[in-house]
């Protein structure tokens, strides 16, 4: 016979031979098991009575919170940002694709604006942000890196654009980039912007931080390299007499990172976050005027 219930599930005891101490024994080891069984069935029921029980649930959603929030960067790092070798081969089909596609002149007729970058170009319908009044062309693509862009400008079909906005930078710096040469590749890829594009102005915007939590000590490493290139690459910029725009006052929060209210992920920009940045961006786009 099986028992059912709060008790256990120990089969009774087969009484075997004709021995008054065998039954005596047989019965008193049946009775020993059965104890044993109550009292650990009775754990769970005395562990979830403890008083402290609901402050240790509680902190336990709480520490849950704190690991996310710890985890979340150095997931996109390792699976976005730093590439795999395992990846290489995709990217590199990822990156023939854009710019067999950039080959091919843009179809219209007034002045085109091009923007030029990573994922956060690539993610932000900006013909609607910048109002329409121009041609705007989208030659983003995210994982990029700044020598990437570079591949891109060469594939791209348009010759003597009003402007190209250049925005890239952050998946080196994430990858563990040194600012140096990270410059470097910058100062190439102005230089062929100039050679092949020849566009009458070239915009260079400041790399926006991420999102910082007191947990996260990589995030507030990455966002002093960005802060320490966005100065390098502002002096550059003068030196190559190219207009640099630092549009990090709009997007970041009062710790310096990338404001909780724009971002979807830490990283990316959300709708309200692309406002702000196109709100900045826009001015620049805009014929001087000239007084009377």
């Amino acid at each position: 016979m099986i028992y059912f219930g709060t008790t256990s599930l120990l089969p009774t005891p087969r009484l075997t031979g004709t021995g008054k101490s065998n039954t005596k024994s047989a019965v008193a080891k049946h009775k020993h098991q059965h104890r044993h069984a109550d009292s650990l069935n009775a754990l769970p029921k005395t562990f979830f009575a403890w008083p402290g029980w609901k402050w240790f649930g509680g902190a336990g959603w709480l520490l849950a919170a704190v690991l996310a929030c710890w985890a979340a960067p150095r997931i996109y790092h390792h699976l976005i940002i730093a590439r795999p070798a395992a990846q290489r081969e995709n990217w590199n089909q990822t990156l023939a694709e854009k710019k067999r596609a950039l080959a091919a002149p843009w179809q219209d007729a007034r002045p085109l604006i091009i923007l030029a970058g990573d994922s956060h170009i690539e993610f932000g319908d900006w013909y609607d942000l910048l109002g329409g009044a121009s041609a705007v062309r989208n030659c983003g693509l995210a994982r990029a890196k700044i020598a990437d862009i570079t591949q891109l400008v060469l594939a791209i079909g348009d010759h003597r654009p009003k402007m190209v906005v250049l925005m890239c930078g952050i998946n080196n710096l994430g990858a563990g980039g040194n600012p140096a040469t990270c410059l470097g590749d910058y100062e190439a890829l102005l230089a062929t912007v100039r050679s092949h594009l020849q566009p009458e102005t070239i915009l260079v915007l400041s790399v926006m931080p991420v999102r910082t939590s007191a947990v996260d000590r990589a995030s507030r490493q990455l966002n002093a390299a960005v802060n320490q290139f966005n100065s390098s690459l502002a002096a550059c910029c003068r030196r190559e007499q190219v207009e640099f725009l630092d549009v990090n006052s709009a997007v970041t929060g009062a710790n310096g990172g990338l404001a909780a209210a724009l971002t979807v992920d830490g990283l990316h920009l959300n709708a309200q976050g692309y406002r702000r940045l196109a709100g900045i961006i826009a001015p620049q786009l805009a014929p001087p005027t000239h007084a009377p």
